[in-house]
């Protein structure tokens, strides 16, 4: 990576969601250039494999796919057997703090042709409500992301 090529960019004089991605320096690209870029942006995001024997959690319990139940589409399938009590699968969660994010409401149109929300007329709740928990006495929604939790329904 030539230096004086590298400055350029980086002085250009719009932003772009590309520019910024580019590494901060020249030593940077340097180092993404031989390690790849997740050295500089996901250091931790490689680990040794004695690293994963002692600390990493399987994620292979589960695969998508199509049942063979008529009408039930698509789902996660166990992918070998599982006793009560395993881990199905591990996942980070989202936290929504106020339940009532996920209400929809009625809508109304203004005379100038804008669309409100009318605020006491909730007329159901947004498709992510399936996929959350939480508690009947609290706002709070725990909800899970992660690879394959968007199957288990």
């Amino acid at each position: 990576v030539k230096e004086s090529l590298w400055n350029t960019v980086q002085e250009l004089p719009w932003k772009s969601r590309t520019v910024n991605a580019l590494p901060a320096s020249v030593e940077q690209a340097r180092q993404v250039a031989t390690e790849g870029i997740r050295s500089i942006y996901q250091p931790q995001a490689v680990r040794t494999l004695q690293e994963l024997e002692s600390e990493g959690r399987c994620q292979d319990n589960i695969r998508h796919g199509i049942s063979t139940l008529p009408d039930a589409g698509r789902g996660a399938f166990a992918t070998r057997s599982l006793k009560k009590g395993d881990k199905v699968s591990g996942s980070p969660l989202l936290h929504i703090p106020n339940r009532g994010f996920v209400d929809m409401h009625k809508l109304k149109k203004t005379l100038d042709g804008k669309w409100i929300r009318k605020k006491n007329e909730i007329v159901g709740k947004q498709l992510v409500m399936n996929y959350c928990w939480g508690h009947v006495a609290s706002r709070l929604l725990l909800c899970p992301y992660g690879a394959g939790v968007n199957f288990i329904n």
